[in-house]
């Protein structure tokens, strides 16, 4: 036998090495339930040490779906504990909307700024760069529009040659490879006096010293982000559209109608947009009831946020469910049906 001392108290214990590591983890447990008890008092699914909430999410192979059923046992905040970060699911449409746009600058950052501010500053200032590469570029110049119309020809022709719309989109899986292939080749080609591309506008940036904070390893990154939120969110909702003007003829129909009343035989332009109001309301519903992005980006916290007489505390992570907003039974509709004329 030997003694313990806990606080006041003396324990006589077996010394038996098995019994006394059960002993110490039972205490640990107990201790670390009344510590995290007393940090905050959003709900929660009961987290354990070291894992935290990670059992609470196993065995489910749609995530978005297991925190639907969490939300049916602690509400619209839910704070889940993933290693040292406090994580914070919110649901529904209103207090999306009161966390993300109404406090927007407290709410506008990525996690993993949170401890690095030299971080934080490159990646806004990347961000800057590349919205003004493309305006140089004529993101905003009608010539763009005319190349998005050829490059829509190709896409009709092509899902009308293979019958068969998905393999239209499954070439982006090549991207990566494309991208490298192409930033070699502008390094080996690159002319100071020449802008070809967004590639061209970059090295250039790279080799001015007063540019010397953007970091080379960046380029691939951003040119490969700015393919797959362009394509891959793009491809996905034209599969969803698709698949529902398949699904409901006349909403086709109705939308076909529509189009040629304004554009006729003509090809069709975003001026036109404004003079479709009901195709425009069979996207937005297809993008609604489709909910391709279930489960938003994550959000940080800089500073302490009030909503609906809840504090998000700073440094918190927070985790948008969006599809909780897209199904929102608060709205007096019925979410599962498939209805343009909500908007």
């Amino acid at each position: 036998m030997r003694k313990i001392y806990i606080l006041d108290y003396t324990v006589d214990v077996d010394c038996n090495p098995v019994l006394l590591a059960t002993f110490v983890c039972i205490l640990l447990v107990l201790l670390w339930q009344r510590v995290t008890s007393r940090i905050n008092s959003l709900p929660g699914p009961h987290r354990w040490p070291v894992l935290g909430n990670i059992p609470a999410l196993a065995g489910s192979q749609s995530l978005y779906k297991r925190l639907l059923e969490l939300r049916k046992d602690y509400g619209d905040i839910i704070q889940l504990r993933m290693g040292p970060s406090m994580n914070l699911v919110v649901f529904s449409q209103d207090l999306i909307k009161e966390l993300l746009v109404d406090n927007a600058d407290k709410t506008e950052f990525r996690p993993n700024w949170l401890n690095n501010l030299e971080q934080w500053k490159t990646l806004t200032h990347l961000r800057k760069f590349a919205i003004h590469a493309l305006k140089d570029l004529g993101a905003e110049k009608s010539n763009l529009e005319q190349n998005i119309q050829v490059e829509t020809n190709y896409l009709i022709s092509a899902m009308c040659k293979e019958n068969n719309a998905r393999c239209c989109f499954e070439e982006k899986e090549k991207i990566d490879d494309y991208v490298k292939l192409q930033i070699e080749k502008h390094k080996e080609n690159y002319n100071p006096s020449e802008t070809r591309d967004f590639i061209d506008i970059y090295l250039h940036h790279l080799n001015n010293a007063n540019e010397s904070n953007i970091p080379d390893k960046s380029l691939f990154h951003m040119i490969f982000d700015l393919f797959a939120a362009g394509s891959e969110t793009t491809s996905t909702t034209l599969l969803w559209i698709i698949l529902y003007l398949i699904k409901y003829p006349s909403v086709q129909d109705l939308c076909r109608t529509e189009i040629t009343t304004v554009a006729g035989l003509r090809q069709v332009s975003y001026a036109d947009k404004d003079k479709m109001p009901y195709t425009l309301a069979v996207i937005d519903e297809v993008q609604r009831i489709a909910s391709i992005g279930p489960i938003g980006l994550p959000r940080a916290c800089m500073e302490d946020v009030s909503i609906s007489g809840k504090i998000i505390p700073k440094h918190s992570v927070i985790i948008p469910h969006f599809m909780s907003a897209h199904y929102d039974e608060n709205t007096g509709k019925i979410p599962q049906n498939f209805n343009q004329k909500d908007f």
